[in-house]
């Protein structure tokens, strides 16, 4: 499988020069085997901050993303004050990292990095899980992340993943609503159409062609991406 290798997504990154953290990776198109990703990585001492929406074309394909990329980038904001280019992080062996890390570091605590060096084995073992085990336990990971928050709290990221755009759709809402800075009119400002259009467009993506040219150019082109 490809999206293991190392070598796969150096190649994405640094020879096809991919977008890999918006959009939908490799200009696929969307289809029942696509999964959603939304990233999150917040560290004001890295001065690193995004959110952004990216699709792929099957779990395993997040997964590696996830591995390679994602959990690089934010890992390295907590032992580097200014992540340089941090839109093209990626690293084959973090285990290796983090020992490094772990006898050398003076700003984090080995707790802290111990944790981190946990991640990896949860990660490595779901490439070889069924397509839902490892889209559950993924999902899971993705949560949990969220306690790993070293610097007093002020520096933290996690993951959400969906399985379909209705999920996507539904999450959008519901966190905008819940949001009293944001509400409804903001939702439609930033998407480019009314709440009713985005539930009506997020709910027929794979049977009408229409719809999912429109979720695709609202994900693309429509969803924060501030890396």
């Amino acid at each position: 499988m490809k999206y293991t290798l190392y070598q796969y997504w150096n190649s994405a990154v640094f020879e096809k020069n991919l977008e890999v953290w918006a959009g939908c990776f490799e200009n696929q198109i969307i289809s029942e085997e696509t999964v959603f990703l939304n990233v999150i990585i917040v560290n004001p001492y890295s001065n690193q901050n995004e959110n952004s929406w990216v699709a792929y074309p099957t779990i395993f394909a997040a997964l590696g993303f996830i591995k390679y990329i994602y959990l690089p980038t934010a890992i390295y904001g907590f032992f580097e004050k200014e992540v340089a280019d941090a839109g093209r992080i990626i690293e084959e062996n973090m285990e290796n990292y983090l020992q490094y890390q772990l006898e050398a570091s003076q700003s984090v605590s080995q707790e802290l990095i111990t944790e981190l060096q946990a991640l990896f084995p949860q990660v490595d073992k779901l490439f070889s899980c069924s397509k839902k085990e490892c889209f559950d336990e993924l999902k899971r990971i993705g949560k949990q992340l969220n306690k790993i928050t070293p610097n007093e709290g002020y520096a933290y990221f996690y993951f959400y993943l969906f399985s379909t755009p209705k999920e996507v759709g539904e999450f959008l809402v519901d966190s905008y609503i819940s949001d009293e800075m944001l509400g409804i009119e903001t939702l439609e400002e930033d998407l480019g159409v009314s709440k009713e259009e985005w539930i009506a467009i997020t709910s027929h993506v794979y049977e009408n062609e229409f719809m999912r040219r429109r979720f695709t150019d609202i994900l693309t082109n429509r969803l924060v991406h501030s890396l």
